[in-house]
């Protein structure tokens, strides 16, 4: 091979490794990254994911298909004017298999007594949890931007006492919960962030993200079309970077 064919081999290649190496803060056997491997296993049961969606159309069962009635999230997070999530969710469960659930609100708000918790999270921090890969979910969890404006220290209070992340466990009749128990999540959360928190680093293999048309990539991935010219055959095969999931 030809010197001024090497350089765009070698040029991808260490592009490669330094994008790698510097998107793997934490090892995948430290305490904080086990931990978090189970937190993420919670986040995604649709008990969580179910109420963090990718648009603004809460999601209902364990096969997280939209909700009836074309219910949204509205301007709070409680709905819109005339679907607000209180006519239908109260400060507990109603009983029957698969009747509408619901959760009081935090005790320490000093709120009348009956008033519901139940909603989704405001549409300028929606947290979405659909979708998200393991790396993706945890910069969202750390980031006040897009968490709701907490910190490290509130996000452990937020899971081990909000009435709306206990609920995922006392669901109602006829609904799953997350693997473990509360008590397990809320642990395995604080152990996260009290020794890291570990981020998993963003893959350097897997599916490829979508890419627009016309945008010079195959298949909607990282994969460059093939030059023209006669050093295609040589680099072929070669000047194809693994795709980024993350």
């Amino acid at each position: 091979m030809l010197d001024e064919e090497r350089w765009p081999v070698r040029s991808v290649f260490f592009a490669l490794v330094l994008f790698c190496a510097a998107a793997s803060p934490v090892q995948a056997g430290s305490s904080s990254a086990r931990a978090f491997s189970h937190v993420y296993r919670v986040l995604q049961h649709p008990r969580c994911k179910n109420c963090h969606p990718v648009g603004d159309r809460p999601l209902h069962g364990n096969d997280s298909h939209p909700h009836s009635f074309g219910v949204q999230r509205g301007a709070d997070g409680r709905g819109l004017p005339d679907q607000r999530c209180a006519r239908c969710h109260q400060d507990r469960n109603q009983p029957g298999v698969h009747k509408p659930p619901g959760a009081p609100q935090p005790a320490r708000l000093k709120l009348p007594a009956g008033t519901t918790r139940w909603q989704l999270p405001h549409p300028k921090l929606p947290l979405t949890f659909e979708g998200r890969s393991p790396a993706q979910l945890c910069r969202q969890l750390l980031n006040a931007a897009t968490n709701g404006g907490l910190s490290p220290e509130a996000l452990i209070e937020h899971v081990e006492h909000d009435p709306l992340v206990l609920w995922a466990w006392d669901p109602g009749s006829g609904r799953t919960t997350p693997p473990g128990t509360h008590q397990e999540f809320a642990d395995a959360v604080r152990v996260w962030i009290e020794n890291g928190p570990a981020c998993p680093a963003p893959e350097c293999r897997g599916n490829s993200p979508r890419r627009p048309a016309g945008s010079g990539f195959r298949d909607g991935g990282l994969t460059p079309k093939k030059p023209r010219g006669r050093t295609t055959s040589r680099l072929a095969g070669v000047l194809r970077p693994p795709a980024l999931a993350d």
